[in-house]
C-alpha cells in the first residue's frame, strides 16, 4: 500500500545495531568497532577482535533470521500482504536521516555519512516548572499547543517574507490549537490571529518538559506537539 510519503526520517531509539544500519550505507568494520552489547572499547586486543567478530556474525544472524521477519509481519499488518524484508530495506535506504539515540562524542569512532543524525538528552538539564506567563498558556489553550522553534541560531523573524506568510497561513488553518512561535522581532506579523503567540525568548526545555508530562496522562481527545527544526524537523506528537 502506498501512502505518497516522499521524505522519510527513520528512527533507531536503542542506538546503532550493526545489521539495521545497512540500509543506510553505514559500514561496521568488527575488527574495531565494538558490537552492541559489547564490553570491549575500540582498543581491542587479538582475542577480543575475534571474539568481535563472531558477536557480530550472531547478532546480524539474529537480525535476519528473528527480528526482521517480526518486522516484515508487522509492516504486513498496516501495509498490506506486499511487503518482504528487502522491500522494507529499500524502503528505509530512501530514508533523508536517520536519528539515532546516542551522542557522537562519546560514541567509539566509526564510519558514518551526513544521514545519520544523533539525538541525545545528554547535556539537556531537568526542566523547571513553567512561569506564570507561560503555563497560563499551557493551561487555556483548548485544543491543544504547538512549539514552533527554528533554534538559537536561525531567526525566524530574518526569513523571507513568503515564507513567514506560508508559517502564519498554517497557522491560521489550525484556529483549535495554540502556536508559541520563536519570533525574534516585534512586529504585526500574524497578530490579527488569537492562536499565534510570537515570543523573542522560549524557555524551550522547560516546555517541551511540559509537553511530555502532559502527553503522558492526557485523554486521547488532547493533543499537545512541538516541532524543533534545526536543518531538520524533529516532530514530537501525543
Amino acid at each position: 500500500m502506498k501512502i505518497g510519503v516522499k521524505k522519510l526520517v527513520s528512527a533507531m531509539p536503542i542506538g546503532l545495531t550493526e545489521k539495521f544500519i545497512e540500509p543506510f550505507a553505514i559500514t561496521v568494520n568488527p575488527s574495531h568497532v565494538p558490537v552492541a552489547l559489547s564490553r570491549s572499547t575500540d582498543l581491542m586486543g587479538f582475542w577480543e577482535r575475534v571474539y568481535n567478530v563472531v558477536a557480530f556474525i550472531v547478532i546480524s544472524s539474529f537480525a535476519e533470521t528473528v527480528t526482521m521477519p517480526v518486522t516484515v509481519q508487522l509492516l504486513r499488518k498496516y501495509f498490506g500482504p506486499g511487503i518482504d524484508s528487502t522491500y522494507a530495506l529499500n524502503v528505509a535506504a530512501q530514508s533523508t536521516f536517520l536519528l539515532t539515540n546516542g551522542n557522537e562524542f562519546i560514541d567509539f569512532p566509526r564510519p558514518i555519512n551526513s544521514k545519520l543524525v544523533y539525538v541525545s538528552d545528554i547535556g539537556i538539564g531537568k526542566p523547571q516548572p513553567l512561569n506564570e506567563e507561560f503555563q497560563n498558556l499551557m493551561d487555556s489553550a483548548k485544543g491543544g499547543v504547538m512549539l514552533v522553534s527554528m533554534g538559537s541560531i536561525v531567526a525566524s523573524s530574518r526569513m523571507p517574507m513568503n515564507i513567514k506568510n506560508a508559517f502564519v497561513s498554517s497557522f491560521r488553518a489550525f484556529p483549535n490549537i495554540t502556536f508559541i512561535w520563536k519570533y525574534e522581532e516585534d512586529d504585526d506579523l500574524g497578530c490579527d490571529s488569537q492562536n499565534i503567540v510570537k515570543k523573542k525568548w522560549i524557555p524551550q526545555a522547560d516546555l517541551i518538559g511540559e509537553f511530555s508530562s502532559s502527553c503522558a496522562f492526557a485523554p486521547p481527545e488532547d493533543h499537545c506537539c512541538c516541532v524543533h527544526i534545526t536543518g531538520f524537523i524533529t516532530v514530537s506528537v501525543c
